[in-house]
């Protein structure tokens, strides 16, 4: 389990509070869009020696903290 899945783990499972992380933010990214953008750039001659970056939407642990107190039986 890497740090990131660990630190949802405990707070979803053990109930442990990440009030160090409040400030912190992080992002997310499906692994099948990361899959589909690797195909579509093989796709294309022009795409040959460029790098890419996917972006998505960021997230601040707080705001994850405090949806499992507004929802608790979600967790």
């Amino acid at each position: 389990m890497n740090t990131t899945t660990k630190m949802w783990h405990d707070v979803v499972f053990n109930d442990t509070r990440i009030d160090h992380l409040n400030n912190s933010e992080g992002g997310w990214v499906d692994v099948e869009d990361v899959a589909l953008e690797h195909i579509r750039a093989l796709q294309k001659s022009e795409t040959g020696g460029q790098w890419f970056l996917l972006v998505a939407g960021s997230f601040y642990w707080n705001e994850f903290n405090e949806s499992l107190y507004l929802f608790p039986l979600v967790s």
